[in-house]
């Protein structure tokens, strides 16, 4: 679907395997926020490291969308140890930041 390079340098891969198997059916709201996922990893307001899978990351983006009742989009992204590549994993709309991991890197 797209490749992408984060605010640190990391290369991210959306596969369309991973866009119209899993984040399109199991996250049916986001269907139409393709770009959204895109520019949430190109320009996230944070970026966590996820407390329960120390090789991912979550990526949020503030997106306010009545209609989506959330305040941001997140995308999570795995990569393995000590590698600049990633994949995202799954996105989908959130109420607040995690609460299950480290903040990694700030919008300034």
């Amino acid at each position: 679907m797209f490749k992408v390079t984060d605010p640190q340098g990391n290369s991210i891969v959306l596969t369309q395997e991973c866009w119209k198997k899993h984040i399109c059916v199991v996250h049916t709201e986001m269907r139409a926020l393709l770009n959204t996922v895109q520019q949430t990893l190109i320009a996230p307001d944070y970026i966590y490291t996820s407390k329960s899978s120390p090789n991912s990351q979550l990526y949020f983006r503030e997106y306010l969308d009545p209609r989506l009742n959330c305040r941001y989009i997140m995308v999570a992204v795995h990569r393995k140890a000590d590698s600049t590549k990633g994949y995202v994993q799954s996105a989908y709309p959130v109420k607040s930041l995690s609460n299950g991991g480290t903040l990694e890197w700030k919008k300034k």
